[in-house]
This record gives C-alpha cells, structure tokens and sequence, in this order.
C-alpha cells in the first residue's frame, strides 16, 4: 500500500491489509456482447462492471461514503476498485480460474462538505495479485 504522507493503521490501512487471502466471485459476461460483472460474495457487495474480451476482465466500481476513521473523523473519500486479469481455461475451454490484479485506490470525496484526511494524504492506493484458484501449499 502506498499513501503519501503515512496513513495510521486504524486509517487507510484497515481498508487497505497487506495481503488479502481468499474471497469468493463470479464472473458473469453477456454471450451477446462484451459487458461482464464480477460479483464478490459478501452482504451488500455491488458488482465490478466493464468487459471481458477474448478472456481478458475488466471491471471497476466506485464508492462514495467510505470513511478513514483511523486519519480522522471527517476523513470522507470515493473508493475506486478495478480488477483486471486473465480467465484461465481448461483444454476443452471450460473457465478453470482467473489470474489478475486488484487496485483500491480511496480519494478525498470533495463532495462531502468539512471533507479532510490530515495527516493522511489522499490517493492512497493499495494493488493485490489474485489468482483462482488460489496457489497451492
């Protein structure tokens, strides 16, 4: 994780862990066009939206409301996540895992009036390896 200027670990760290071990997704894509979802399996999760071309994902999603308590209290920012990878296929072309990378970047949400992370400098940014299935032992 990058964020410039040193975010306290109760911050952007909480949002942004070191590593993140497993989570699970679909990947949905429309037969008729290039448009794919992936969707993570947790309470109140929105779907990353965007394309999936000849098995290369593409998908983003941004958040407004998050709150980097740990910067302080009236640290508001967007949160901006998109994932990108390969769909990895068995020889018959049944979809067998995905290969790719996660990046969360959270900035100051200046729609939000009194909005100020000090002594956080925003963007932060956070990127992640993700592979499925997972590496084994």
């Amino acid at each position: 994780m990058s964020c410039a200027g040193g975010a306290p670990a109760a911050g952007a760290n909480a949002i942004y862990p070191d590593q993140i071990t497993t989570f699970t997704g679909t990947i949905s894509a429309a037969s008729s066009s290039a448009t794919a979802a992936l969707c993570v399996a947790r309470p109140g999760a929105e779907p990353l939206v965007g394309t999936l071309l000849a098995d290369q994902l593409d998908v983003a999603l941004d958040s407004r409301g998050a709150l980097l308590a740990g910067c302080n209290a009236r640290c508001a920012v967007t949160i901006h996540q998109q994932v990108t990878g390969t769909l990895l296929r068995q020889p018959d072309g049944t979809p067998s895992g995905f290969t790719g990378t996660l990046v969360d970047q959270a900035t100051l949400d200046t729609t939000v009036a009194g909005a100020d992370c000090t002594p956080c400098t925003t963007p932060c940014t956070a990127t992640y390896a993700l592979s499925s299935p997972p590496p084994g032992p």
